[in-house]
């Protein structure tokens, strides 16, 4: 039997495997994939690439296979067909749509192309032995077998992953509950650049957990398919043929004018989708699981081609790690979660409850995304691009800049922070991550990290439980401000319960981490906790107030923002060993930082590019004005008028450009000056040095407005000069029935 050796074995080659290949083999390491199918081979998929999965496929050099692709826009959410949204992707991202027997082949090519090595065949067997070696046999066709010695494989092969149960690893307890179907069809019009999402789902009189999409591949070719959560297999639930055809054909009577006639192209195909991620069952040994293997499908919008590219470099890096520095690979379940806090949350018996309600899917659509109110939780989770605002500069950038120890501090919080959020209950992982995430990132730990070390201490294991009790606070205001204030309804008190539920989550946490400092930081988080609900309420009292007064609104925001800011600087100083008297002043810099923070927050929501400004849209819709919408209101009439009789997406450009007339913004750009200046004024009476982490942090406050101006710019410049490379998109009518040929895919 021949014998190969090598680094590492990768045991299927779909997005997942090759993305891990490929990145492997840039770097160096001999690297064999094992597939049992021949390339290019069909899968069953929605074809969606999610602006993350193109910022990934283009970290492989795939710009140019990706610029002939069908462009995306956002999405169209469709209710009842009656009803629609269009969520444009935010800050200017494009998504593309690939069949995947195009895709897995790009990705593939890419991995040979780097020096992978591909082996036709399917795994038999897989042994460790003592020398820390794993030797995989293969089966590779006419009675052929292979053994394959390797320091690391990787099980990429699948959501009913053949490598699990030869290594006979754990099976998580949430099943794959999840399944998916679709067929090629050809539209007689033309189709929309978007991802267009039905619901609700309702098929033989039965509303079924999930979701029906058109997601077109070409000017005339759609990829249509349905999706939906099932508790097992014996549910009463019509079959995925059964729910596609009536789908389909519910499609062909009430979208007539929108698609014309439908045509199948072929056979449809399904599968189950992998939404059962766990951490601690992502690796074994000398294995990783990646992919559909290790259940990365996400369970909300069920993408699974981004999830599993990021798994797969994910894959790449830790193995990397181990090979370098011997850093085992039990890391990388941990990284992957914090990675994508949503991949293992059991949403399906939120999606069942939400078809169980009267009227639940069309009230929960038209709640969430037809009207745009976000003041439920699961607007939060279902953002369909949570990545991060690039126009709002990261604090991160700024820590390592700074002295080793703060940035050292630093990182060893931000590997903790989520990690310690991981639970299954559904939502509270990935709406706590998001806000933790969100506005620069983890804010109020920097701030905690900076304040140990500018008054003389070392961050260690109390000051990274202090950032983590204060970052834990920061969501708690938040959410609370999400209970609903319309109609009570029974969404509204599904909500509602939700949005309790995991704030007091995220206060227990906060509660926990500062408990095992002491008392008297128990006492600090107590009194912060209390401000904070005060503000709310204080909030909640003024919504719709366009006479709200500033004064009003800057004691809300010291309540709110400035007392965790107070908190963080002040428990930082105080873990230092710094006097009671110079603890006073850290205190006062992080309620003054607060203030400057929150302001320049405002003017960020005002000066986002207009496909970013949904934020600003939600805000006026609840009624809670910023400090420069409240200042403009009072000195423009007409803008009162009309935010008072409501505020639709198509005004939102308008409204922006007469609170800019105003002067208001100015007015709130002086206030986050003079904060910032008093920020440093109480760090100089408590005789820090004249340049220090917290100084470094006040001026990076200072100055976030004027680098999302210049950020704003350069993403113009560069919009307008890559126009004309985008080309046209493709129809791939006449290449889904022949993907050996020659193509433009290929």
């Amino acid at each position: 039997m021949p014998l190969e050796e090598t680094d590492t074995v990768v045991v299927g080659a779909g997005p997942a495997g090759s993305a891990c290949a490929a990145m492997l083999a840039e770097r160096g390491h001999a690297v064999t994939l094992i597939d049992q199918h021949h390339f290019p081979r069909d899968k069953a998929c929605g074809d969606g690439l999610s602006p993350t999965a193109v910022a990934a496929l283009g970290r492989l050099g795939l710009d140019i296979f990706l610029a002939k692709a069908q462009v995306i826009e956002g999405y169209r959410v469709v209710l009842d067909h009656r009803r629609e949204r269009i969520i444009r992707y935010a800050h200017g991202a494009r998504g593309r749509c690939v069949p995947r027997a195009f895709l897995d082949q790009a990705i593939l090519n890419a991995a040979l192309a780097r020096g992978a090595h591909f082996v036709r065949g399917r795994a038999r067997a897989l042994e460790f032995g003592e020398d820390r070696k794993a030797t995989v046999l293969t089966a590779c066709g006419e009675g052929k077998q292979l053994r394959l010695v390797a320091r690391q494989v990787v099980a990429s092969d699948g959501a009913t992953s053949a490598m699990r149960g030869i290594v006979q690893a754990d099976v998580p307890s949430q099943a794959v509950r999840a399944w998916g179907i679709r067929g090629y069809y050809a539209t007689e019009r033309a189709l929309d650049d978007f991802f267009d999402v039905y619901v609700p789902l309702e098929v033989q009189g039965t509303k079924l957990p999930g979701y029906g999409w058109v997601f077109p591949v070409g000017e005339r070719v759609a990829n249509i398919g349905v999706g939906y959560f099932r508790r097992r297999v014996a549910d009463d639930f019509p079959n995925l043929n059964v729910a596609l055809d009536a789908f389909v054909e519910e499609l062909r009577h009430r979208e007539r004018r929108r698609f014309g006639d439908i045509q199948s192209l072929g056979r449809p195909t399904g599968s189950p989708l992998a939404t059962n991620f766990h951490a601690k069952r992502s690796s074994s040994q000398m294995l990783v699981f990646a992919g559909d293997a290790a259940g990365t499908t996400d369970p909300f919008t069920g993408e699974g081609i981004a999830p599993a590219i990021e798994s797969g470099m994910l894959a790449a890096d830790c193995i990397q790690a181990s090979h370098l520095r011997g850093v085992s690979l039990a890391t990388y379940g941990r990284k992957l979660a914090v990675r994508m806090p949503r991949c293992g949350q059991d949403f399906s018996s939120l999606a069942r409850l939400a078809t169980q309600l009267e009227d639940g899917a069309h009230r929960l659509t038209s709640r969430l995304w037809m009207l745009g109110i976000p003041n439920a939780v699961l607007a939060i989770a279902s953002d369909p691009d949570p990545r991060p605002d690039p126009h709002r500069t990261a604090v991160a950038a700024l820590l390592h800049g700074m002295p080793a120890p703060v940035a050292a501090g630093m990182e060893s919080v931000e590997r903790e922070l989520l990690e310690e959020i991981a639970t299954s209950f559904p939502l509270a992982t990935p709406v706590i991550a998001r806000e933790t995430r969100s506005h620069g990132g983890p804010v109020y730990a920097a701030t905690l990290i900076c304040a140990v070390h500018t008054f003389g201490g070392e961050p260690g294991e109390e000051a990274a439980l202090g950032a983590q009790a204060a970052e834990y606070l920061a969501p708690f205001p938040v959410l609370l401000g999400g209970i609903s204030h319309c109609r009570r309804g029974k969404l509204e008190k599904l909500n509602d319960a939700l949005v309790v539920l995991i704030a007091d989550f995220a206060i227990s946490k906060s509660i926990a981490a500062v408990s095992r400092i002491g008392p008297d930081a128990a006492l600090q988080l107590a009194q912060a906790a209390r401000q904070v609900c005060e503000a709310g309420m204080m909030t909640a009292a003024d919504r719709y107030d366009l006479h709200r007064t500033q004064d009003r609104y800057i004691d809300s925001v010291e309540r709110m923002i400035g007392s965790v800011f107070a908190f963080a600087a002040g428990l930082g100083a105080e873990l230092a060993g710094a006097s009671p008297s110079a603890v006073r002043c850290a205190r006062r810099y992080g309620c003054e930082l607060g203030v400057a923070y929150q302001a320049s927050e405002d003017l960020i929501e005002l000066t986002a590019p207009v496909e970013g400004q949904s934020d600003l849209l939600v805000s006026l819709r609840r009624g809670v004005y910023s400090l420069p919408v409240l200042i403009a209101a009072g000195r423009d009439r007409r803008l009162r008028k009309r935010l008072t009789a409501g505020v639709g997406y198509s005004e939102i450009s308008e409204i922006v450009q007469r609170i800019r007339l105003t002067g208001a913004m100015d007015d709130v750009r002086g206030l986050v000056d003079q904060r910032v200046e008093s920020a440093r004024a109480a760090l100089a009476a408590a005789q820090c040095a004249t340049v220090n982490e917290l100084t470094g942090l006040a001026d990076w406050v200072g100055a976030r407005t004027d680098q999302l101006q210049r950020g704003r710019e350069e993403a113009a410049a560069g919009e307008v000069s890559g126009s004309a490379a985008n080309g046209t998109p493709v129809d791939t009518f006449a290449t889904l029935h022949s993907p050996g040929e020659d193509s433009a895919w290929q």
